[in-house]
């Protein structure tokens, strides 16, 4: 029988000639400084794999324009909506230099209508980015008014318009003028008009003014006419009587009726001896003296006899004779108004 021998080896008795046994238990279960070795290396691995720091978006430039439809003169605003940290400016004038506004709206106001260039650029640590847009102005159309003379026209009479006009971003192109209320504006052209209204009444002129750019505006005006007054005729018609005294009243010799062209004279007795009650005659071209003869003959005292001269839009002429015994007529003269049948007083003048 072999002697064993047992020595200490590495902390450990280990017997000469025998392997150490170890058991299952001690092969499953790592030293505790190992497992946290093992752990702190895959931590270390992981944290090597990561990206040393996400890169920041490069910025994008968009701008909005308000209003949406400006016109000339209107004070257009620009808002950028890019994206990203850059800051902006702004080029306004299409000059290619970005130094009419740095902040995040810009504002100009453009004097003629037309298509403007504006361009935004962002500039920042991750880039540049610009955009840039056409902006249509559109036209402002022009100004019209328009007044008369004279300020109460009558009927008849030569009415003189004249326009007033302007254009706030351009010039003015043609006037044409509806003075016949028709809506066609070719009854006249030009700054100045004139028109005769041939009756009293209300009546509208209107202008069409055209700018450079083609816009258009319409601009009327009423026109109140007032009736003329009515002017006597003229020459002034002449009736003259004349009689001889009888007995019991008078024998009318002669009436005659002098009048202008066109007049209607009429003659009517008023009495027990008169003839032919009325008597209407025309006055012809040329003017002639006109006679009745119904009424020359021999009439009583207190018969009258009544004249009367007319014409459209005229203030004609009453005459009235009664007859006396022994004497001269008396004779009685007024003035008779258009579409009046009363006679009235003249007036003076």
């Amino acid at each position: 029988m072999v002697a064993q021998e047992s020595q200490l080896v590495r902390g450990s008795l280990v017997q000469r000639g025998r392997k150490p046994r170890i058991g299952a238990r001690a092969r499953r279960r790592p030293a505790p400084a190992l497992a946290r070795a093992a752990v702190v290396v895959a931590a270390l691995t992981a944290l090597a794999a990561l990206p040393s720091g996400a890169a920041a978006a490069p910025p994008v430039a968009s701008f909005s324009v308000t209003p949406a439809a400006p016109l000339s003169g209107d004070v257009v605003t620009f808002t950028s909506t890019a994206t990203g940290t850059g800051a902006p400016a702004w080029d306004l004038n299409a000059d290619g230099a970005f130094d009419d506004g740095d902040g995040p709206t810009a504002q100009r106001a453009y004097a003629t209508p037309g298509r403007y260039l504006v361009s935004l650029r962002v500039s920042g640590p991750e880039g540049t980015a610009t955009q840039s847009q056409f902006v249509q102005i559109g036209n402002r159309p022009p100004v019209a008014s328009l007044g008369y003379t004279p300020a109460t026209p009558l009927a008849q009479d030569t009415v003189s318009f004249a326009a007033a006009a302007s254009d706030p971003d351009g010039s003015i192109a043609s006037i044409g003028w509806d003075l016949n209320g028709d809506g066609i504006f070719t009854d006249a052209s030009g700054p100045v008009a004139s028109a005769v209204f041939p009756a009293a009444g209300a009546y509208t002129v209107a202008i069409a003014v055209t700018d450079n750019s083609g816009a258009t505006t319409v601009a009327s005006q009423g026109v109140a006419v007032v009736p003329r007054p009515p002017t006597l005729l003229s020459p002034f018609p002449i009736v003259r009587l004349t009689t001889r005294g009888t007995r019991r009243g008078a024998r009318v010799l002669r009436l005659g009726v002098q009048a202008p062209p066109g007049s209607r004279v009429s003659v009517r007795c008023r009495g027990r001896s008169c003839g032919a009650r009325d008597e209407v005659r025309v006055v012809r071209t040329p003017p002639r003296a006109l006679r009745f003869p119904g009424v020359q003959r021999r009439m009583r005292a207190g018969v009258v006899l009544e004249v009367r001269v007319t014409a459209p839009g005229r203030i004609g002429k009453y005459t009235r004779f009664r007859l006396r015994r022994g004497g001269p007529p008396s004779r009685l003269d007024l003035c008779l108004p258009p579409g009046d049948a009363a006679p009235a007083p003249c007036l003076p003048g």
